[in-house]
């Protein structure tokens, strides 16, 4: 009877640890992932399905930034990234959703070529510039736009602290595209496209303002946003004057009139001169000057869309454009035509004297009266040359530039409108 309970007793202990070994193996099992959310469902599958139409990145972090591809592109793509001349290839994979991540290394901005395989040739599907996650102090101005050499492949700027001192500028030039603040600390600080009083160079159209997105996530402080087309270059400078523009020459003297003396013993004729010559005729004036080139237009404002999200920051918008080159001035007048010469008395106003009696022969290769058997016996004192020609006058200026436009721009808090401007 004893052995019986002994054997009934084992074999509900036995029973007991197998139930307590169940339990302990179903409780370490791996907690099943939380489920994607649900895009798309067929037959009960779950799938996520790609429904971006367009290329985008944003930042996940501080350290890491992800890229969106559209829903056309292949899953599988070639990546070749790009730090100051560092170059690295990657073959990756974006998941299901379209999305791939990279992690940010580094305070340089880095390029992100994607590349798809086609055929044999890599062709260059999207280029984007994304810079590192921003933690600045502006303690004098800073352009950056030039210390990024920021372009329309930077679509995006994250600062996670930006401190604005005492009116001091953070200058972005005509960049487009979305900038995040996540705490802003600004003393009457400035964020703006251009120096006011920045010109482009001669010759060339003031560039406008970029279209930004704006968003102040929290802060204190006030900023103003001034967004302000760059100024028209002015006019290129007058040609300076050539040929064309010099007068005309003076005219020549009259010449002197000469009288045949009868020589009836000897061969060949004399004269003698009986009226003196005139004086040669004063040079042209020269023609007026080139015209100066006209100003070139200056740049519209350019627009921002502000979202704040805290009331202790205070945001004042400021929109105005670029002004209009000036023209540049009128060029120098042409140079003053020659004098005129005055007549010789001799022997060149006989030839012209000869000419306008109709007794002249003219030798073979020669353009001067045949004077062989001809001869002076009295000349006649020369006249004297005229005078240069004076300077023309300055061409008249160009004309000044047109001014830019002054564009829309609305601040919001909260998704409240507060107020636009242009609008």
């Amino acid at each position: 009877m004893k052995h019986k309970i002994f054997i009934v007793v084992g074999l509900l202990v036995l029973s007991s640890c197998m139930k307590l070994k169940k339990k302990e193996a179903e409780e370490s099992q791996p907690v099943a992932p939380p489920a994607i959310p649900i895009q798309t469902q067929v037959k009960n599958e779950i799938r996520v399905v790609n429904e971006n139409k367009e290329f985008s990145y944003y930042y996940e972090n501080d350290m890491s930034v992800s890229f969106l591809a559209p829903n056309n592109w292949p899953a599988q793509i070639f990546v070749q990234k790009n730090e100051l001349g560092r170059m690295s290839d990657l073959n990756v994979v974006f998941d299901p959703s379209g999305k791939w991540s990279d992690e940010i290394v580094g305070e340089n901005k880095v390029t992100y070529s994607f590349f798809a395989k086609m055929g044999s040739e890599n062709v260059l599907l999207e280029q984007v510039e994304v810079l590192p996650v921003l933690d600045l102090v502006i303690d004098e101005d800073v352009n950056l736009s030039q210390k990024f050499q920021l372009n329309n492949k930077t679509k995006m700027i994250l600062f996670k602290n930006l401190t604005i001192s005492f009116q001091k500028k953070l200058l972005i030039e005509n960049y487009s595209g979305k900038i995040v603040i996540e705490n802003l600390n600004s003393r009457s600080g400035f964020l703006q496209t251009f120096p006011i009083s920045l010109r482009a160079a001669d010759g060339q159209s003031g560039r406008n303002g970029g279209v930004i997105d704006l968003h102040i996530k929290n802060g204190s402080g006030d900023l103003s946003v001034i967004m302000k087309g760059e100024n028209g270059g002015n006019g290129l400078s007058a040609k300076e004057p050539d040929a064309h523009l010099k007068g005309a020459a003076g005219a020549r003297g009259t010449p002197a009139v000469f009288y045949p003396i009868p020589n009836n013993n000897s061969i060949g004729t004399k004269y003698k001169c009986i009226t003196p010559p005139g004086k040669g005729g004063n040079g042209i004036v020269g023609n007026r000057g080139y015209p100066g080139h006209d100003g070139l237009p200056g740049g519209n404002s350019g627009s921002a869309t502000i979202q704040i999200n805290t009331e202790s920051v205070i945001v004042t918008m400021i929109s105005q454009e670029g002004i209009g080159g000036n023209g540049s001035s009128g060029g120098q007048g042409g140079e003053g035509g020659d004098p005129g010469m005055g007549g010789d008395g001799d022997v060149l106003d006989l030839d012209l004297y000869l000419r306008s009696k109709k007794i002249c022969s003219i030798l073979p290769g020669s353009d001067k009266c045949n004077t062989t058997l001809i001869s002076i016996e009295e000349k006649c004192a020369p006249a004297g040359n005229g005078a240069f020609g004076g300077t023309g006058n300055q061409g008249n200026s160009g004309h000044p530039g047109a001014p830019g436009l002054k564009q829309k721009s609305c601040i919001y808090l909260n998704d409240q409108k507060l107020k636009c401007v242009n609008d």
